[in-house]
């Protein structure tokens, strides 16, 4: 009988840190419930931006001896307008991760952009910023006891993008490792995120006299700049990445589940919200590569990857139009905690 795999069954009671600040930054919002009434149009980018205290919710798993736990770091999905890390999904995951021995995060990141393709490369590209000074910041907590050799990224929709991102391209404007991302211009929302972050983080870490505190200012300092250590696994639930040349990066194995009608995120390749017919979306949003066409490109080139299909007309598949999970929310669970798990033998 083959040996159990570790971390896929429940050991522990979970402990949950909420709202902790791991950098400061320019931006327009972090978070946007989807059931706000005024959500859309604040989220687009009316307006000036503003001075975020972005954070995140901690699960650890409680009486864990291990000095060496591996982690899991969560992007809410929202189309980088809308949502947060209170999402009913993404809070079951990382509770259902710690209790498997892992450390999980679920991070509030900045959103919004005008309309136009430039702008909106720039909030995903300020939401990859995000994520790296989230994992710094997490990193520099000794009290977790991270290990940094096992770390994973995974997320939804737009958090399955950043989550791409952060294993194959967290180099924001780097044009020699991620040519499709880099942008030589700047415009006011790049400069002004660039020397906010520094000078932030500056503030931040001589302010705060916690080693929480410290660690989000060196984390707001360097993100731009530092590089993370390897990510081991990806999930990515019906995400999409601009260049499948990315995927040449790294050898980072990838999990994929999408409906093959999803009617906002390309299966294959195309532009995002199919369901207003394409046009529109082709003002402001790039041409996407989904899963279907991650997945062929990450096993023509030698990367280990499981892909998921489904025949349905659906973006979100872990929960109903009710807000309840169905049947995929756990099968996702289950089948990612495997996967990762067999980066962990």
């Amino acid at each position: 009988m083959p040996a159990e795999l570790p971390y896929t069954t429940p050991k522990y009671e979970v402990s949950v840190e909420q709202n902790v600040v791991y950098t400061r930054a320019m931006g327009y919002r972090k978070d946007a419930p989807e059931d706000s009434k005024n959500a859309l149009p604040v989220s687009f980018g009316q307006g000036k931006m503003m001075l975020l205290d972005l954070d995140m919710d901690i699960y650890t798993p409680v009486g864990d001896p291990s000095s060496k736990r591996p982690l899991l770091l969560m992007m809410h999905g929202g189309s980088f307008f809308i949502g947060n890390k209170e999402e009913k999904g993404q809070v079951a995951w990382c509770r259902y991760f710690a209790s498997l021995g892992y450390v999980a995060a679920c991070i509030n990141y900045r959103m919004g952009f005008n309309l136009g393709k430039k702008s909106y490369c720039k909030a995903e590209d300020r939401a990859v910023e995000d994520a790296v000074a989230a994992l710094n910041y997490l990193l520099e907590r000794d009290d977790l006891h991270i290990d940094a050799e096992h770390i994973f990224a995974a997320g939804t929709s737009a958090g399955a993008i950043v989550a791409l991102r952060l294993a194959f391209c967290p180099s924001v404007g780097n044009r020699r490792t991620c040519a499709a991302w880099g942008d030589a211009g700047s415009d006011a929302e790049n400069s002004v995120r660039r020397d906010a972050v520094g000078a932030a983080g500056s503030a931040a870490g001589s302010a705060a006299g916690s080693a929480a505190g410290s660690a989000a200012g060196s984390a707001a300092g360097s993100a731009a700049d530092r590089k993370h250590p390897r990510i081991c696994a990806v999930g990515n639930f019906w995400g999409s990445v601009r260049d499948l040349s990315i995927l040449e990066n790294a050898s980072t194995p990838i999990l994929s589940f999408q409906a093959t009608g999803d009617p906002i995120m390309p299966y294959g390749g195309g532009y995002p919200f199919k369901k207003f017919n394409w046009g529109p979306t082709r003002i402001f949003a790039p041409y996407m590569y989904g899963t279907k066409a991650i997945h062929d490109r990450a096993l023509e080139l030698g990367i280990r990857a499981e892909h998921h299909p489904y025949p349905l007309a659906k973006h979100r598949l872990h929960m109903d139009r009710e807000g309840n999970f169905t049947p995929f929310f756990y099968e996702i669970r289950d089948r990612m905690a495997t996967f990762f798990a067999e980066e962990l033998v």
